[in-house]
């Protein structure tokens, strides 16, 4: 017998998930399996966490964090937006937008800034890879650009939807 919507949340809510309800209307909406955005939000940032990056790109080697930068606020995006052809790419939100086209998609849609945003842009993106590369793992591989993190995808995911289904 499956959970209901609530217990899920609960589960995920539980399990590190920041903010379980808006990551459930994404899957629903994109139609996309809840424990696989469960699984990246755990990956990119530990639940879904509005936080920056760690890219090294940022400052010519010095992430965000190193000013004591971790929240995404819309100040602190706007500024860092502004720099980004100088500096480099940074990582932005639970997601972790990175690549310029895929924050001012966000930024079309509200803000990459925000939690809903992020998290609804981050998915299409990785709908439209597990689509094009056929499998999850694939998918995985292309939205980081690394086996590694597609091997530890595989991981969590497995772990997600054990917990959830």
């Amino acid at each position: 017998m499956s959970p209901t919507d609530a217990q899920t949340i609960q589960i995920a809510r539980s399990n590190g998930v920041i903010d379980p309800e808006v990551v459930m209307a994404v899957a629903r909406n994109l139609e996309i399996p809840f424990y696989v955005l469960c699984a990246y939000l755990e990956q990119e940032t530990g639940g879904g966490r509005n936080i920056w990056g760690n890219d090294d790109t940022w400052m010519k080697g010095i992430p965000l964090r190193a000013f004591g930068l971790e929240e995404v606020t819309k100040d602190s995006y706007l500024i860092y937006k502004l720099h980004r052809a100088r500096f480099g790419n940074q990582g932005v939100g639970p997601l972790q937008l990175t690549h310029p086209t895929i924050q001012d998609a966000a930024d079309k849609n509200g803000g990459c800034w925000k939690p809903d945003v992020n998290i609804k842009t981050g998915a299409l993106l990785i709908k439209g890879f597990r689509e094009s590369e056929g499998s999850w793992h694939n998918a995985a591989r292309r939205y980081n650009g690394s086996e590694a993190y597609a091997v530890h995808n595989d991981e969590l995911r497995a772990k997600w939807k054990g917990l959830i289904l």
